[in-house]
């Protein structure tokens, strides 16, 4: 599902855009381990019946919206603050991205089940919501994470989408479907990256004990004539 969109010269390239919102990926990744398993215990341990995936699905939404509505330990310039939408997912905007995060229909892209959701996919409906009720443009492609479970109830790799073209019911094309990486593969490589040495003035021995010996001249002059 390439690319057809003659817009595609002003699309970022898929490094730039995950460098942009890694600090946000791994909020989200987080957030939705977090909320697997708290919508695992309502089953199993508060209510003590069995799984219902469709009630489960919501109940990760639900607390993926919360969890992500609060910084944590991420050191987030601005808050993802999202929104609900009805059987679509979360909505929200970070860093100047308008993010959908939407969970896979039968391990690939989901099925759009609505008007604005073509629109979205299509690049033809961006906005920001603010707490003043306006509509403000964003001037960044839309995007979407897309999650999903193994049959143990284990957060699958998520992926990150820039969608192109989309009709009723389905995504018909896409600029990038990219796998994205573990967040402890990110820190991992952080944390390795080889730091900046200033070069530091290295001088013989002998030099530092002649310097010495000067500035202790130079003083005992100053003494003596003060």
């Amino acid at each position: 599902m390439e690319s057809t969109n003659n817009n595609s010269a002003f699309i970022p390239p898929y490094e730039q855009i995950f460098n942009e919102l890694t600090g946000f990926y791994i909020h989200l990744h987080a957030s939705l381990e977090e909320a697997i398993r708290l919508s695992l215990k309502y089953f199993n341990e508060d209510m003590k019946v069995p799984i219902d995936n469709f009630f489960l699905n919501d109940h990760i939404r639900f607390h993926t919206k919360r969890l992500l509505s609060q910084k944590g330990n991420i050191d987030l310039e601005e808050i993802y603050s999202p929104i609900d939408l009805l059987n679509n997912g979360l909505a929200g905007v970070c860093f100047g991205y308008s993010i959908r995060v939407r969970k896979a229909y039968d391990g690939y892209l989901p099925i759009l089940s609505s008007e604005s959701m073509e629109l979205y996919c299509s690049q033809q409906l961006s906005f920001n919501i603010k707490d003043d009720g306006i509509l403000h443009p964003v001037k960044r492609p839309n995007v979407m994470f897309i999650w999903d479970m193994t049959n143990d109830y284990i957060l699958k790799p998520l992926y990150l989408c820039c969608p192109d073209k989309a009709e009723r019911h389905k995504i018909i094309s896409v600029y990038y479907y990219e796998k994205l990486p573990h967040p402890a593969e990110i820190i991992k490589v952080n944390r390795e990256k080889p730091t900046e040495v200033k070069d530091v003035d290295i001088k013989p021995e002998e030099n530092i004990e002649r310097e010495n010996d000067q500035n202790s001249d130079n003083q005992w002059g100053q003494n003596q004539t003060s």
